[in-house]
Parts: structure tokens; C-alpha cells; sequence
């Protein structure tokens, strides 16, 4: 080195020289200065640099929850024997796998939803080659492990439902599979991204069969159990007919009306104004009702509706009636 014009002046015991050609023979060799000037040189010893060994193009792919696949390539003209691998989970120490003589490599046993570095360095019979740039990757999480709990129908009218649950954390979605089947899957599957959904469409007095499951990018969880629920009946759709009036007195009438099939029972709006949203409600189970305890000469207003199990029909044509003087 020293020949090559190569020379360097320190005051330590060791140096490192730089900028030297690869896969090259070199000499070197060291004297010792004082005030008086230089002593001899010692022996000559020779060394060769290494050949870049660095591995080109590192990359992860196939990455699943825990294994991915680590490729690179062997920079061309190198003889390389083997690699040297090392990963981690960010901000931990590195675990290495030492020895590996292909380019590629399998990684399992990873941490789901983790990100992770790794680096590979290649290793001829003269030594180590320099580490690789990190690449960086990110497991992603396993599929949902349970099913959605409390799924449930609220609401439940002669046509719709209020299908809810609860939610769970770290998911994409919801499938909701909604059936008259005991499989729940006949009328098709819903994707969801909220916690409850309002089904519509349904048959009046018919049950039907639900069951949910989450999923991620990774894929799907386990179904829950099915729900089973029956729609009501529908409303009344007319107002109770023949309704009259009957034996009007100082402080009594009777309200009579014509009994109706679809009708579990009844509902009187009674008052003495005309607004519904003011009346007194009665519910009766018969086909007529004796109003008594009334004021003389006054004037009141009457409706009637019909019920079932579905709900309650439209209100009949609104009468008044005004109770006889004493």
C-alpha cells in the first residue's frame, strides 16, 4: 500500500483504510515515528478484499398470519455459499438463521397482526458479506376466532325486523345469513359493516332462521347459533263496521258495532273533544260498551278501532254524540 502511495499517519494501534478495489490483493506494512524520525518498516503482510456479496432485491410475499416467503437474488458473479438470515418484530433483538444455502426461505411460526423487519447477508469461504437493507412487512391478523354474541329480532312487525348484535373488535364485516330454512340460508346472505340491519320483505305469520359470523382480511369466523323468530300477524286493515249509538240518556249511552274476524279485540277512543291524541283508550273484548257516569247535555266523541296480534287497525269515522238533559 505504502508503494501505491497508500499512507497513513496515526497515533493509535489500529486503522481502517478505505476506498480499496474489490477481490484484491494488497500488502501492508507499518513503521513507528518519534522526534527523531521514522523507523524501519516492518515485514509486509498481505491481504484481499472481499467480493460485494450483497444480496440484490430482498422481498416478502405469500405473508399469511404466521409464514411468509423471503426471496433475493445472488448479485451476479459472486461465489456465495451460503446466507445469513435475521428477522424481528420491530424493536426487538434479531433471531438469526445461519447457513442457508438457497434464496429463498420460509418463514413460520410469525406473530399474527405484527410488523416485522428482516436483512440477509451472503457468506463465501473468505467471510461475511454486509448485511442488506431492511425490508419491512406486516402480518396480518388471524380470521375472527368466535361468532357475534346476542344476535337477536326486535321490533318484530308483520313484515320487518330489527336484526342486532354485538359487536367485535378487529373485524371488516358482518355476514348476516338470513333463511325460512332451519339452515338459515335460503333468502341469501347480508354484508354488513354496522351492528344491525332492518329486514324487510317478510311473510306475515311465518318463522324465520338467522345466524351471523365476522371476517377480516384474512378471512371468515365461526357462524353463531340460529335465532329463530316468527313474524305477527298483519294489523286490521279497515275500521270495525256498523258502529252506532244506542239508548242516549242524561248520563249513559251504549256504543254497539258489527264483530270482525280479523279482531282479537277492540279500542275506544272516547272524550269530549274531537282529537284522538287527547281521548281516553278503552280496550274491550266484546262488540259494544255501556258509557255511563256522564255529564247531562253534553257532547262527546267517539271512535273504535280493531286489534290482533299484529297491532292495531285504523280508527272508525269519528261520531258525536250529546247526552240527553235530566
Amino acid at each position: 500500500l505504502a508503494d501505491q502511495g497508500i499512507n497513513q499517519t496515526v497515533n493509535r494501534t489500529e486503522t481502517r483504510i478505505g476506498s480499496l478495489s474489490e477481490n484484491t490483493l494488497f500488502y501492508t506494512k507499518v513503521r513507528s515515528i518519534n522526534m527523531g524520525g521514522p523507523g524501519p518498516w516492518s515485514p509486509a503482510i498481505a491481504f484481499s478484499t472481499m467480493v460485494d456479496l450483497s444480496p440484490q432485491n430482498l422481498s416478502v410475499s405469500h405473508i399469511t398470519p404466521t409464514e411468509c416467503l423471503v426471496t433475493w437474488n445472488r448479485l451476479p458473479g459472486t461465489a456465495v455459499t451460503t446466507y445469513e438470515l435475521r428477522f424481528a418484530p420491530d424493536k426487538e433483538s434479531w433471531r438469526a438463521i445461519s447457513n442457508y444455502p438457497a434464496q429463498t426461505f420460509g418463514l413460520e411460526k410469525l406473530l399474527p397482526d405484527t410488523a416485522y423487519r428482516i436483512q440477509v447477508r451472503a457468506k463465501n469461504p473468505t467471510g461475511f458479506g454486509p448485511w442488506t437493507d431492511e425490508a419491512a412487512f406486516h402480518t396480518p391478523p388471524l380470521p375472527p376466532l368466535y361468532a357475534p354474541k346476542d344476535l337477536r329480532a326486535e321490533e318484530v312487525t308483520d313484515i320487518s325486523a330489527k336484526i342486532s348484535w354485538k359487536p367485535l373488535e378487529k373485524v371488516s364485516g358482518y355476514r348476516l345469513s338470513i333463511g325460512t330454512d332451519t339452515d338459515a340460508g335460503n333468502r341469501g346472505v347480508e354484508v354488513l359493516t354496522q351492528t344491525e340491519f332492518s329486514l324487510k320483505g317478510l311473510i306475515p305469520e311465518k318463522s324465520y332462521f338467522i345466524k351471523i359470523n365476522a371476517f377480516n382480511q384474512t378471512g371468515d369466523g365461526p357462524w353463531s347459533e340460529i335465532v329463530l323468530f316468527s313474524t305477527r300477524p298483519t294489523p286490521p286493515l279497515s275500521a270495525p263496521e256498523g258502529v252506532a249509538v244506542l239508548d242516549v240518556l242524561p248520563t249513559s249511552f251504549i256504543l254497539v258495532w258489527k264483530p270482525a274476524q280479523d279482531a282479537f279485540s277492540y279500542e275506544i277512543g272516547f272524550g269530549t273533544g274531537p282529537r284522538i291524541d287527547t281521548a281516553e283508550l278503552k280496550s274491550v273484548s266484546t262488540v259494544s260498551y255501556t258509557f255511563a257516569a256522564l255529564q247531562p247535555e253534553t257532547r262527546y266523541y267517539i271512535r273504535v278501532r280493531k286489534v290482533n296480534c299484529g297491532g292495531s287497525g285504523p280508527w272508525s269515522q269519528m261520531k258525536s254524540i250529546t247526552t240527553q238533559a235530566p
